[in-house]
């Protein structure tokens, strides 16, 4: 039977991925990889996912290092790998991120070499591999040595490599995200990230200041978005070799946009909390930004400090304005996967964690 292989499958775009690949399959077989099989969330989603397949879909025991092991079975039929699997948190330790990021995409790859009937391998990355560089990024661009705001973003950067490396023998497209951050309407949040973190921060009062300009555009899209163009570019529209920005582009609002329409949306949906009066953070260049983190340590507030430290993963790429090209994914999605609207999606987000108490859905 043709045999799909999904690593990441379990993840928050990959779970609506997984919802929608297995009601309009590509291949007769769904195999997900996961480290922990019999786990509570994964025998839930492996129900979910059931309920509406229209093929078999199972779950199979094993990491990125144990690929060749775990799916050995199924390697003479794989026809599909793709590769959602990743060490998404800023603040890993750069060995750590490179141990996922790095050689477990090698280690999907080197098995990729071995299956004969192969036809497609789809490598998820970030649209942050252009790490601090600024202006207009182009999805056909990798090399630049302009830095990285933090190791994940390193580590995706030297994936992207190794996946360039081996497209003249791989029939391998790559898929930059950019921060998925809910769902569409309903602004469900199946995973907490940095955005949400920083949010929280600004509901709890936490961020007086924060680095970035009026211009600093911030890129968000739908987690239904997501999965609905890595499947349209993948089972529908496959082409090897090319790499899409899945974002919002041109249509992502700025800073002080989604600054304060979260703030708008807090107040909204808590009167009381507008008894706080809590006031929109300060924008600051990089400098003086630092200089305000230098005065909080100094300081002793540990609170502060706290929250300080958690901008810092990903402070700098607010002070770094870029826009992300999305020539080539327009082209393949036009009429096949609508972004929402970024603000909208902020604003549905906000009112999901203020009325949830910033956790994430069950």
């Amino acid at each position: 039977m043709r045999t799909m292989i999904v690593t990441g499958g379990t993840g928050a775009v990959g779970a609506e991925l997984m919802r929608r690949l297995v009601a309009a399959p590509p291949v007769d077989r769904i195999v997900v990889l996961t480290r922990v099989p019999s786990g509570e969330r994964q025998q839930r989603l492996l129900e979910l996912w059931r309920a509406g397949a229209r093929v078999p879909v199972e779950l199979v025991a094993g990491s990125l290092a144990t690929l060749a092991e775990s799916a050995r079975e199924v390697r003479e039929d794989t026809t599909h790998i793709l590769h959602l699997a990743a060490d998404t948190r800023f603040s890993a330790p750069p060995e750590q991120s490179r141990a996922v990021n790095v050689k477990g995409t090698a280690a999907v790859l080197d098995f990729a070499r071995g299956c004969p009937r192969l036809t497609a391998i789809a490598a998820v990355s970030t649209v942050y591999v252009a790490g601090l560089r600024t202006g207009l990024v182009r999805e056909e661009e990798l090399a630049h040595d302009a830095g990285f705001a933090n190791p994940y973003e390193a580590s995706k950067h030297a994936m992207e490599r190794i996946a360039r490396a081996a497209m003249g023998k791989l029939p391998i497209s790559v898929y930059r995200l950019s921060t998925a951050i809910g769902q569409d309407g309903t602004g469900e949040v199946a995973s907490l990230n940095a955005f949400h973190t920083a949010l929280r921060l600004m509901y709890g009062g936490l961020v007086p200041m924060i680095p970035g300009s009026r211009d600093t555009p911030i890129d968000v899209i739908s987690t239904g978005y997501a999965a609905r163009a890595i499947q349209h570019l993948f089972a529908a529209a496959f082409q090897p070799g090319l790499t899409y920005h899945v974002c919002a582009g041109r249509s992502a609002p700025s800073l002080p946009e989604v600054l304060e329409a979260a703030m708008h949306t807090m107040r909204a949906r808590r009167p009381a909390w507008r008894k706080r009066a809590i006031e929109l953070p300060v924008l600051a260049d990089e400098p003086t930004y630092e200089l305000f983190v230098r005065s909080v340590r100094e300081s002793g507030d540990a609170m502060l400090a706290s929250a300080t430290r958690a901008v810092e993963s990903f402070a700098r790429q607010l002070t770094r304005p870029k826009l992300f090209d999305t020539t080539q994914a327009d082209r393949s999605l036009t009429g096949a996967a609508t972004r929402p609207d970024p603000l909208e999606l902020c604003r549905d987000v906000v009112r999901f964690c203020v009325e949830n108490e910033w956790r994430a859905a069950a």
